[in-house]
């Protein structure tokens, strides 16, 4: 089963399985597809989190595929400028998604990558009608793209438009680039002629690469970090995602009787919406780039420490916890996999939200990760040459007694932690089927006290939370921003479960 938010995505995926593949070579042809068909929401020039668990062997890995700030990335450099510009080429780090997906297909998949990137260059070279949210975001995009040339000459007509919906976009510098990767690897990306032009053209713009920013990129494979909830562990990726605050928040709120409340209520919602106000400033005093600043994972995922938290929840009082600003970006899309012989892959990628440039007769589009860092001194995320951005990007796994229950993740920059919690205490407090869980009323904390409830939500909710001070703005009854999907493994009946949400344009899910 495959699971994506485009048919052409998930249905590259399921001819992957259909032809012999696993689930990873699935997950990769499927990620280099969905660079070609919603390109905004990731790219050869973006960043990717891919988590695997391989049923014979019985073990989970996640993968890193995120990129290191340039050698020329200095705090300093950024304040004499006054602050890291959301555009163009200086708002970019190094790109991880192509070496990601290499590093994936070379250890735990089982056709060659040129065969798992070959329905993109297809698709790319051929070209597909374009949709109405690739649409929406090709014309938000559209006054950026016109400034580069490479953009321009990708995403745009003659006439300087995006393409309207159903007509037909097609990328040939894009494709030649996926065929030379599927053929070369990897270092043709990072260390060949693809790796000399995207420096030679950065440069040549202002931009700070050099080609050894490229060459000594590399992806990373770890241990998922895993928490106990409930008699349930739910395994998330390792830092620098910022995964760890999902589990650091699931063990504040499994203090408290979440099912005897009732996960609507507004004891649970208050709660969990204490419990994320408490992650996030434990994510803005400790956490960053683990091979650049020490981080005390294991006390900060101790049940002992979030005990300690959650006894400064006061169930009476919103408590106005000052954070940094939460951010929100759409250009970021998650998918998952799951094979016959039940391997499971899932990948996450994004521009955050992009940089606007596109390098020319290349057909990279880039990111503007550099936002992610922080320029105040001292700051564990704090911006260094060579360091790695934290990252919103994260995904998730659910076993229970050493089997793997479900894969997800959902997008929607820093709401996402937000909204696995409720994703994972739907399926564990409140019993809920997986797409009872995914579709479920959601709310989302902004900042300080600022909240956000779909108006689903019984409207004394919103009373009750008023009185409590949370600042609540309410939403239409769809109209939560991210996009979850997720497979469940039902081993009663031996099927699998998918469903991807009901919101933006909904999703597909395809199994056979």
């Amino acid at each position: 089963m495959t699971a994506s938010t485009n048919p052409v995505t998930s249905r590259v995926g399921l001819e992957v399985l259909q032809s012999g593949g696993n689930a990873v070579d699935a997950a990769v042809a499927m990620a280099a597809t969905h660079v070609v068909v919603e390109p905004h929401t990731g790219h050869l020039g973006g960043d990717s989190f891919m988590m695997f668990h391989l049923a014979r062997s019985g073990t989970t890995l996640a993968l890193n595929a995120s990129g290191a700030a340039p050698s020329g990335a200095t705090r300093e450099h950024f304040c004499n400028l006054g602050g890291i510009p959301e555009k163009g080429p200086l708002a970019s780090c190094v790109p991880g998604t192509v070496d990601g997906w290499a590093e994936a297909s070379r250890q735990f998949g089982t056709m060659p990558l040129a065969d798992l990137l070959g329905p993109a260059v297809e698709v790319a070279r051929q070209g597909f009608p374009v949709q109405n949210r690739l649409a929406r975001s090709l014309k938000r995009a559209s006054s950026t793209f016109r400034h580069y040339e490479g953009s321009a000459r990708q995403y745009l007509n003659s006439n300087g438009d995006p393409p309207r919906i159903g007509e037909i976009l097609r990328q040939p510098w894009l494709a030649d680039t996926l065929e030379t990767i599927g053929q070369q690897g990897a270092d043709s990306f990072y260390r060949g002629a693809l790796a000399q032009e995207i420096v030679d053209y950065w440069q040549g713009i202002g931009g700070l690469f050099t080609l050894d920013d490229f060459a000594s990129h590399h992806s990373s494979i770890e241990k998922p970090l895993t928490v106990t909830y409930r008699g349930f562990d739910v395994m998330q990726q390792p830092l620098p995602s910022q995964g760890l605050l999902h589990l650091l928040m699931l063990n504040i709120v499994e203090t408290f009787p979440l099912k005897e409340w009732g996960l609507h209520s507004p004891d649970a919602v208050h709660c969990m919406l204490e419990a994320k106000k408490l992650a996030f400033q434990v994510k803005d005093h400790h956490l960053g780039d683990p091979e650049r600043i020490y981080v005390p994972v294991e006390r900060l995922l101790d049940k002992d420490f979030a005990a300690e938290l959650a006894e400064g929840i006061d169930m009476n009082r919103a408590r106005n916890l000052t954070t940094e600003e939460t951010t929100i970006s759409s250009d970021t899309d998650f998918l998952c996999v799951v094979d016959k012989d039940r391997n499971i892959a899932s990948n996450i990628h994004s521009l955050f939200p992009g940089c606007g440039v596109t390098v020319p007769g290349v057909g990279a589009l880039f990111n503007s990760r550099m936002l992610s860092f922080s320029l105040q001194e001292g700051h564990p995320n704090a911006v260094e040459p060579g360091k790695r951005p934290l990252h919103t990007l994260n995904t998730w796994m659910l076993f229970h007694e050493g089997r793997p229950l479900v894969v997800g993740g959902v997008t929607a920059g820093d709401l996402q932690v937000q909204f696995n919690l409720q994703i994972i205490t739907q399926l564990i407090d409140g019993g809920a089927q997986l797409h009872e869980a995914l579709d479920a009323p959601r709310w989302g904390n902004l900042r300080d006290r600022e909240i956000t409830l779909e108006d689903r939500n019984a409207g004394g909710l919103f009373d009750e939370l008023g009185r409590r001070g949370h600042q609540l703005t309410a939403q239409s009854a769809w109209g939560a921003t991210g996009r979850a999907h997720a497979i469940a493994i039902d081993y009663n009946r031996g099927i699998l479960i998918g469903h991807s949400e009901s919101r933006d344009d909904g999703g597909f899910v395809m199994g056979y």
